[in-house]
């Protein structure tokens, strides 16, 4: 489910998954099964949570009083619309990872299976959990040989 006006680097990969705002991704990404990216939230201080709210022509069982709570809300709603997410280059992505709108990546960043990132992710950082936080920033790739320690 991939949007027409997203662009996709050269060597990406996708396994399986939902995505809905996504701006750009760069090359050489591994996007593991189950990802979703770019879903829009519900707004929680509204009238309802449901979907009568976002779009009027959505139901067609309007009454005319309820098409005059709708048709603002409608325009409300696509103002409070993140922009869509943007991921660099070479960013590993885990299994199950759900990445809200509005989200930036950096180039070589990890996502853990399971996360949620609901922030920007600097670049090399290594994020999980849920909310997702760092686990550790950047010192696993791009130093000499002989300066690594473990696997």
């Amino acid at each position: 489910d991939l949007l027409c006006n997203t662009k996709v680097g050269a060597f990406t990969y996708f396994v399986s998954g939902r995505i809905r705002g996504l701006h750009v991704i760069g090359r050489y990404c591994s996007v593991a099964n189950d990802v979703k990216i770019g879903e829009i939230n519900h707004p929680i201080d509204w009238l309802s949570t449901s979907g009568f709210q976002y779009n009027p022509k959505r139901f067609g069982w309007y009454s005319e009083d309820v098409r005059k709570v709708a048709n603002p809300c409608a325009a409300k709603m696509r103002s409070y619309i993140k922009p869509p997410v943007s991921i660099g280059h070479d960013v590993w992505i885990g299994a199950g990872v759900q990445i809200m709108r509005g989200v930036k990546i950096g180039s070589g960043a990890i996502i853990g299976a399971g996360s949620i990132v609901t922030k920007d992710v600097r670049p090399y950082e290594i994020v999980g959990g849920v909310p997702a936080a760092r686990l550790s920033l950047g010192v696993y790739r791009h130093r000499p040989l002989q300066q690594r320690r473990g696997p």
